[in-house]
């Protein structure tokens, strides 16, 4: 009978502190319905014995379910961090993949460059027939009243007078290609509208028409 009165009081109490809220809540009719299973379980020990082990077994298991819980949150906590490590290196590697690349680009821009072949000019025309026949590229860099002391510098340097002005030419060149890296290192220079002009046995001509030759 000791054992029995210990068994429901121990319910009892746990019913208390699970539930002291919801006990100062109940409805008289929900009062007297637990006070009705009081007596029942009180004539029943063994029910409210398995009812207590029920309940013993539901809280280990929610217990270790908690448990479980945590510890696979706790892996995903520490593959996120993996991840998020992993994202960074990889962002590292193309940050510097991109900064050799652009480093390999100047490489071979600088190579192309020092590569490049520097076309020779021709002899300035001193009146002679050699650059008076046939097909001659010039570049023009200018047409002026008087020719700027500047370009004194260039000893290829020739002059055609044109209504009154003096167009300033430099180079003369047998090959269209060579004309044409000529230009681009004018224009490097500075002289910006600088052009090729063409000439058929001393006289200007069209592009067109020179290429054909």
């Amino acid at each position: 009978m000791r054992t029995q009165m210990l068994i429901l009081v121990t319910f009892l109490l746990s019913l208390a502190i699970a539930v002291p809220t919801q006990a100062q809540l109940l409805s008289k009719d929900e009062k007297k319905e637990w006070k009705r299973k009081a007596k029942d379980y009180k004539k029943n020990p063994a029910a409210l014995k398995r009812l207590t082990e029920e309940r013993d077994q539901y809280r280990e298991e929610a217990q270790e379910l908690q448990q479980r819980m945590n510890s696979v949150q706790a892996e995903m906590n520490q593959n996120q961090g993996e991840v998020d490590a992993l994202r960074q290196q990889i962002a590292s590697l193309n940050n510097q993949l991109m900064a050799e690349q652009q480093t390999n680009r100047n490489l071979m821009q600088q190579i192309q460059e020092q590569q490049q072949p520097t076309p020779q000019p021709y002899p300035v025309d001193q009146g002679g027939e050699d650059y008076m026949v046939g097909t001659v590229y010039r570049i023009q860099v200018g047409a002026f009243k008087e020719v700027p002391a500047r370009f004194n510098q260039y000893p290829d340097m020739y002059v055609e007078n044109a209504g009154g002005l003096k167009k300033v030419m430099l180079g003369q060149y047998r090959n269209y290609e060579d004309a044409k890296i000529r230009l681009s290192q004018l224009k490097g220079e500075g002289f910006s509208s600088a052009w090729v002009v063409p000439f058929i046995d001393g006289q200007r001509s069209s592009l067109k028409e020179a290429l054909r030759n």
